[in-house]
């Protein structure tokens, strides 16, 4: 979803203007719409690759035997899309307030987070030869 990096890219500077300015109104109003944008955006980008995904792969001449995997692959990620979005939204945001430190530290928690999750759910975990998480990436 890098096309959408102009929300960052657009948020830092308007939300800095305004709080140079003394307007944390106009601020707060910045961060509201550009919200609403990602929101909206997120769910338009979600709906279209969820209806369109099949076409969007054979487009790019997948393989016939590849098309069914990549297919549920882009509509799980696109699922993703809103999230993003968002995040840029508030990365710009804390740029705009000259606070760098926020965004890293939730950046590290999300990786964290995401480091011991992905085992876990790629090789599935089972306990006493019940499958409690259902392995998603290996056969």
């Amino acid at each position: 979803f890098f096309i959408f990096n102009f929300f960052a890219t657009a948020t830092t500077p308007l939300i800095s203007r305004a709080l140079a300015a003394g307007e944390k109104e106009e601020a707060a109003k910045t961060l509201a719409q550009a919200l609403t944008a990602a929101v909206l955006i997120g769910i338009g980008t979600v709906t279209m690759l969820e209806t369109f995904s099949h076409g969007i792969i054979e487009s790019m001449g997948t393989s016939a035997e590849a098309v069914a995997s990549a297919e549920g692959y882009l509509r799980i990620r696109a699922l993703a899309a809103p999230a993003v979005l968002l995040s840029s939204v508030g990365n710009g945001a804390f740029r705009g307030l000259q606070d760098t430190k926020t965004p890293l530290l939730i950046l590290l928690v999300a990786n964290l987070v995401n480091f011991v999750l992905d085992p876990l759910f790629i090789y599935g975990v089972n306990i006493n030869s019940v499958d409690v998480i259902q392995p998603m990436g290996v056969e």
